[in-house]
């Protein structure tokens, strides 16, 4: 199975040199060809979601980015995976005019629960988050001239792979 880009030519992002190394060490596991993805728009982390008496919600934001990001999913082909994944993640959020911060405010962890929601609530690739064996998430600032978005790559890897054993 070739591997499979669907990145808008029209996009400029820079790849962090954390976010390469992820990636040239999920070209040595692919099983069956290393996938990417491009989501545009400002990354919104995922917010604790609130229960209240007539049920359970999400914060605006996320709820907003959800609905933007998905037509970007829908429109990748469908190649269901059925084994174990390795999933690399890259955070590319607008810089502020000013700020003390060295990175992106919000956790890594919940930067990536969204597009990893989405793409296993459309069934475009993994079918299930339990899937996913290894996961790297890079966040950093954009630079100028590139546009804000995630940046998503992923394999399907061996189940004994180094460094991926399971635990008994």
């Amino acid at each position: 199975m070739p591997a499979t880009m669907v990145t808008p030519a029209t996009i400029t992002v820079a790849t962090s040199n954390l976010a390469l190394a992820a990636v040239e060490q999920l070209k040595g596991l692919a099983r069956a060809g290393l996938f990417s993805l491009w989501i545009g728009g400002k990354p919104v982390p995922a917010g604790r979601p609130r229960v209240t008496r007539w049920g359970t919600y999400y914060p605006k934001s996320y709820t907003t980015w959800i609905k933007s990001a998905q037509p970007a999913i829908e429109a990748m082909p469908t190649v269901p995976l059925k084994g174990n994944v390795a999933l690399v993640v890259e955070v590319n959020c607008p810089a502020p005019k000013k700020t003390d911060h060295t990175a992106p405010m919000g956790d890594v962890d919940n930067f990536a629960k969204g597009p990893m929601d989405l793409i296993t609530k459309l069934g475009k690739s993994w079918l299930d988050d339990r899937q996913i064996v290894s996961l790297t998430v890079v966040k950093r600032w954009v630079g100028k001239g590139e546009e804000p978005g995630f940046r998503l790559w992923w394999c399907e890897v061996n189940e004994n792979d180094e460094g991926l054993d399971p635990i008994d």
